[in-house]
């Protein structure tokens, strides 16, 4: 079958699959607040097409003035997260799995997971909505052809450049050195606010042009001008304060253009690959209100860190916290007006982790005298008709001793959920 062939077979039967999506009632997903009472913002930790056909079917169809979206890119390669316990000569590196990009039926298997996802952000767009799909060379031809399917080819906005100084060096071909962000919008009423960059003089020197504004900073004079296509951004350095330990970690400074181009405040920013969760940390500094889903644990713990306790917003899950490879004991005391917790006796059973870190002896060793280093996530929640986090710590090496607040009503449950540096899930109640 020719290639043309195979992607019709492929667009149409991802068109079926979304349409078959969106007759059919949403998975249901377990809701607990983080500082949130109402919801505006959502986190989903499961499978996007469930995170999506939940949304539509809870009302948000129509809703998101912007997605950006940075799926797999075809590479063929498995992406890893790094993660350090300890300091100096006590230090651990990790690299636990973070997502596969291996596709066992080819290319069309990997373009139809992305139609099929696509179709639904486009029920998820408002009117004035903008989607950014972020590929490389390898798939932005094809990536385009998609996306003239689903939203119209002439709802093509722009193919930005996002060129960097790191990758490869080629010695067969031109080194790679970009990414491409292809960009549509959903009707001809789209938002966008132009931004503008220096553009430097010729021999950096002032051109005294009449009526036009010139500036001098430490590199020599320019002008402002609306923002070109091709974006000179670097990627985030390994000794970067931004690096989160994802390998294809995206910089701020390039959600920040896009987020602030294609979306006001107030407004409803998606994003259904979330991976380190830049495109979340960079609407919320910016006033957006915003949506990410990922089916990692370690994803959802990352962005919960980046946000810090400033944020509010909805976690939707669908996990099951009766059978983990965490073990521990928790007890609690009443010391006048607060409650006095202490986590003990923590266990973490090897036969479900991999300790493949940079000293495997001094990995075991620590895994079986002090597992509390192991914990990368803990949180206390209070359970009656809802669920909500009243306190969270992450890590590694949370708390195992600390005091709360006594504001539960009689009725109330206190639970303390475990999330280790593996991304096995704990929970125990809470006896005082």
């Amino acid at each position: 079958m020719s290639r043309m062939l195979e992607f019709h077979k492929m667009i149409e039967n991802s068109r079926l699959v979304s349409e078959e999506i969106l007759k059919n009632p949403a998975p249901e997903f377990m809701s607990e607040s983080h500082n949130s009472p109402t919801g505006e913002n959502r986190l989903y930790l499961g499978e996007n097409l469930h995170a999506m056909s939940n949304l539509i079917d809870y009302g948000f169809r129509g809703r998101l003035d912007l997605v950006y979206i940075d799926p797999p890119f075809f590479s063929g390669s498995d992406y890893r997260k790094r993660i350090s316990i300890g300091k100096g000569e006590d230090e651990l590196v990790f690299y636990n799995d973070a997502y596969k990009d291996t596709w066992k039926d080819g290319l069309m298997d990997y373009l139809g997971m992305i139609s099929t996802r696509i179709f639904l952000i486009r029920e998820l767009l408002s009117d004035k909505g903008t989607i950014y799909v972020h590929v490389d060379s390898r798939t932005a031809h094809y990536m385009r052809l998609i996306l003239d399917e689903v939203f119209g080819e002439n709802r093509f906005l722009n193919e930005i450049i996002w060129s960097y100084k790191s990758g490869g060096a080629g010695r067969k071909s031109f080194s790679k050195k970009h990414d491409n962000i292809l960009v549509y919008t959903k009707t001809k009423n789209f938002i966008f606010n132009p931004l503008r960059e220096k553009s430097y003089n010729r021999g950096m020197k002032p051109y005294r042009f009449k009526n036009v504004l010139e500036y001098e900073d430490e590199i020599g004079w320019h002008t402002l001008v609306n923002m070109k296509d091709v974006w000179n951004v670097d990627m985030v350095g390994r000794t970067s304060s931004e690096r989160v330990g994802y390998e294809t970690q995206k910089p701020e400074a390039l959600l920040q253009r896009i987020v602030l181009a294609s979306s006001n405040e107030g407004s409803i920013v998606g994003d259904f690959f979330m991976g380190s969760g830049t495109t979340i940390k960079v609407a919320e500094k910016n006033g957006r209100r915003w949506i990410g889903a990922d089916n990692s644990v370690h994803s959802v713990v990352t962005c919960g860190s980046r946000l810090g306790d400033s944020a509010g917003y909805r976690l939707f899950h669908n996990l099951d916290m009766e059978d983990s490879s965490i073990d521990f004991s928790v007890k609690g005391n009443r010391v006048g007006e607060r409650i006095g917790i202490s986590i003990e006796d923590i266990r973490i059973d090897q036969d479900f982790i991999t300790l493949n870190s940079s000293d495997p002896d001094l990995a075991e060793r620590t895994l079986k005298e002090k597992p509390s280093k192991y914990i990368d996530y803990l949180g206390i929640y209070r359970v009656n008709i809802h669920r909500e986090c009243i306190r969270e710590w992450y890590g590694p090496e949370v708390e195992t001793e600390f005091e709360i607040e006594d504001f539960f009503q009689k009725e109330d449950r206190i639970v303390i959920r475990l999330i280790d540096i593996f991304g096995n899930i704990s929970e125990k109640e809470l006896e005082v």
